[in-house]
Order: C-alpha cells, then structure tokens, then sequence
C-alpha cells in the first residue's frame, strides 16, 4: 500500500498504531504517517477542537 501511495502521490497513514515496536516497523517500511493509540487517544469534539490548534493534523514519521 505504500508504494501504491507513493506511485500516486498520495499521503499514506497507517492506522491503529500502538506500540513503539509496531511504530519501528511503520517507519522501516517507508511509511511518514500514522495515527493510532500511541500518537494519540480518542477524545470528544470539544477537546479535539481546544487542543487541535497545538497539535498537527498528521504526524510525520520521518524528516523529508
């Protein structure tokens, strides 16, 4: 999938992401995005709208 991405142009995430090891393995694998328990855990509308200014929408993974 994310060299089909790449063929495309297009931003991949990997999602469910919840350990350092599976995080390794995400960047090993070339992908730069990810979202999942270990970056981030669910919240309510309210508390992602007062904390989304501080945080980015997509976390990179690897510097460009």
């Amino acid at each position: 999938m994310i060299a089909i991405g790449d063929a495309l142009s297009l931003r991949v995430v990997a999602e469910g992401v919840e350990t350092r090891e599976e995080l390794a393995a995400v960047r090993d694998l070339g992908c730069e995005y990810a979202q999942g328990y270990l970056l981030a855990r669910p919240c309510s509308f309210d508390e992602y709208w007062s904390t989304s200014k501080r945080a980015p929408r997509l976390r990179r993974l690897k510097e460009p």
